[in-house]
């Protein structure tokens, strides 16, 4: 679809594979950190909040680093406030997963959340 918008090849792979770095770790409906938590024996809700916290990071640092990627840093400093706007729905999605994730919402029964 970038080639067809007019990104040369290489740049339509760069830009698509960073873009792409944040939400592997719950891709595939969580398959990565299940196997992750079997083989390593660790609590899967554990590892399920320190995974979201940090892409709570990555998700606000991925469209600085895309238009970064694409114009340079220079380009970058001028398009901040946008790209600023692009990245808090991720991280509020991220954010909001973390917490949820950390107080066990998904697997208490309603009546226990707090």
């Amino acid at each position: 679809m970038m080639i067809g918008l007019g990104f040369k090849p290489l740049e339509a792979a760069k830009l698509a594979l960073i873009g792409n770095t944040a939400p592997v770790a719950f891709g595939s409906l969580g398959i990565p950190l299940t196997t992750l938590a079997t083989v390593t024996g660790l609590d899967v809700n554990a590892l399920s909040s320190m995974v979201g916290f940090h892409l709570t990071i990555f998700s606000f640092i991925v469209p600085f680093w895309l238009i970064a990627a694409q114009v340079g840093w220079r380009g970058m400093v001028e398009v901040w406030p946008p790209a600023s706007s692009a990245a808090q729905p991720s991280v509020r999605c991220s954010f909001s997963c973390r917490i949820s994730t950390a107080r066990n919402w998904w697997t208490s029964p309603p009546g226990s959340w707090r």
